[in-house]
């Protein structure tokens, strides 16, 4: 499943179950680390990880571990929430229904009053808006 070849990891998966989705969540856990390049055909992704720094190829193979981990974590958190949409609808209501923790204060709010106004107000207006669309 993981080949090494020229300090460059390259992983073939199966489109189902893996997604584009779920391919950027595992490029994402390695920002910085290293570079996800994707190519997709018909029935298979083909993925290929080409690390910041050289490593070795127990390293390369341990970070190709890394993203496949965070591959399969994501299309298993996809599979929670469609198996229990009321769940995550729920979180979000109470979220929304609580707002937002406040921030350490901002000096131009201290210096222009109006500012945190006008803030209070358009963050207020945005959380009308999204209790909107739940149901």
């Amino acid at each position: 499943m993981i080949e090494i070849e020229d300090g460059v990891a390259s992983i073939s998966l199966p489109k189902p179950p893996y997604t584009v989705e779920s391919l950027r969540m595992g490029a994402l856990l390695l920002s910085g680390r290293a570079e996800a390049f994707l190519d997709e055909k018909r029935g298979a992704f083909r993925v290929e990880l080409k690390p910041a720094v050289p490593m070795t190829e127990l390293e390369l193979r341990a970070l190709a571990g890394e993203f496949l981990n965070e591959c399969l974590s994501c299309l298993y958190r996809q599979e929670l929430i469609k198996s229990a949409p009321e769940v995550p609808q729920a979180l979000l209501a109470q979220v929304l229904e609580k707002g937002f923790p406040a921030l350490p204060p901002d000096p131009l709010e201290q210096l222009e009053p109006q500012v945190r106004v006008d803030r209070e107000t358009e963050t207020e207006e945005l959380l009308k808006a999204a209790r909107k669309l739940l149901p």
